[in-house]
């Protein structure tokens, strides 16, 4: 168990040179296995929704080059089970994400978005591979 930030995602960073100096929206803070929090962040380690594109996110394989980066600066690979984990904890972010993004859709919180992008594309493209025999 590990205690880290949950809501890992550009505007809640101040970099300066390079380097993170700062992390903001503490209330973001959770205790979870380290794999589930490492998985669940990998799915907005890009976005800002601060920015002119709302659901500007990573791709799945950019969440998946995001665990391993971590593994990497980490100094060891997750286990099997570890990775399941890491893999569960990113999947339950996206399904979070796309029932965020389908509420703003249908409020029309963000009008340039159609509600058919970003985590709902992510999640039909996981659930292809997942629910599909």
């Amino acid at each position: 168990m590990v205690i880290g930030h949950i809501d890992w995602r550009a505007e809640n960073l101040r970099v300066s040179n390079g380097r993170i100096v700062a992390v903001y929206d503490w209330e973001s803070l959770a205790l979870l296995p380290e794999p589930v929090l490492v998985g669940a962040v990998a799915h907005a380690f890009t976005a800002s929704w601060d920015a002119d594109q709302p659901f500007d996110i990573p791709s799945l394989e950019e969440s998946r080059a995001f665990i391993v980066d971590y593994q990497t600066a980490r100094g060891s690979e997750f286990d099997a089970e570890e990775r399941e984990a890491a893999d569960a904890g990113h999947l339950y972010a996206l399904a979070y994400g796309a029932r965020c993004q389908h509420s703003d859709a249908v409020l029309k919180v963000f009008p340039q978005s159609s509600g058919e992008d970003g985590y709902v594309t992510q999640l039909r493209e996981r659930g292809a591979r997942w629910l599909i025999p």
